[in-house]
């Protein structure tokens, strides 16, 4: 990589997964080699620039690559992070996988990830192999074979009815209902790009779902106004966030939860 303006320079700083490697010296051209043995098939190379202007402030300049790193050699074993997932009609699920090489293990699943699934029955969940997400089609349970590089695991899906909650009674909706605003679940997490936020209401309320970076910049919001009580879902499409800690947000008239999302490209 090259830098045009050494001036003020702190450091400049390649990631690759969850390798990193930090050069402090100021120079105009710099190599980096980086050894990772958790990144597999097309990923993101990070390069951060940090630099302290003439009042103390610090800036940060990135830029990122898309590379292919080909595997060493064929996995032994293929396992999903979770095995039964859960989500509701209308929904997209990024499912994060493990491959198991000779000597190392790496999370497949992102972009130009060779992975493949067979369903049974069709019309419940779909595979979108372009975005590598599954879509929920209808209310049911399949069973999802997904392969890669000739090693398969199997998954059973449940897909749910609707993205809220729906009481068959008085009584059974008191006992349904939290006491107090919650975040339910977030998954996948890590992620390689979708991440989906469910979240329960007591009562009606005013509900704004942000995501933060570790820097505190607001990276996206996911849903803002009034909700009913009951459960509902925010997904997140990273898009072009870069590898790393996110925060998840959510805020309610009287709280505040806050969740951690873990990024991999």
């Amino acid at each position: 990589m090259s830098v045009s303006d050494t001036t003020n320079l702190a450091y400049v700083r390649v990631q690759v997964g969850r390798a990193s490697l930090t050069d402090s010296t100021r120079r105009f051209q710099y190599a980096f080699s980086v050894p990772v043995s958790d990144v597999v098939d097309s990923t993101d190379v990070v390069a951060v620039a940090e630099f302290q202007d003439s009042s103390g402030d610090l800036a940060f300049a990135s830029d990122r690559v898309s590379v292919f790193a080909e595997p060493t050699g064929p996995p032994r074993r293929l396992q999903a992070v979770e095995r039964y997932p859960y989500f509701l009609k209308g929904e997209l699920l990024r499912m994060g996988f493990v491959a198991s090489f000779d000597t190392y293990l790496a999370a497949v699943g992102g972009r130009g990830t060779a992975l493949s699934a067979s369903i049974e029955p069709e019309g419940v969940v779909r595979y979108d192999a372009t975005r590598n997400v599954f879509e929920a089609l209808a209310p049911g349970n399949a069973m999802v074979k997904v392969t890669y590089r000739g090693v398969t695991d199997t998954l059973f899906f449940t897909v749910g009815d609707s993205l809220q909650a729906t009481p068959v009674g008085i009584d059974d909706e008191a006992a349904s209902l939290p006491t107090e605003a919650a975040i339910t679940s977030v998954y996948p997490n890590p992620s390689r790009g979708v991440v989906n936020v469910r979240y329960a209401l007591p009562s009606a309320l005013n509900v704004r779902v942000e995501v933060y970076d570790v820097l505190g910049r607001r990276v996206a919001v996911l849903h803002e106004g009034e909700q009913a009580a009951g459960e509902h879902t925010a997904m997140w499409e990273a898009g072009a966030a870069s590898s790393g800690l996110y925060l998840l947000r959510i805020r309610t008239d009287d709280r505040t939860l806050t969740r951690t999302v873990t990024l991999l490209r």
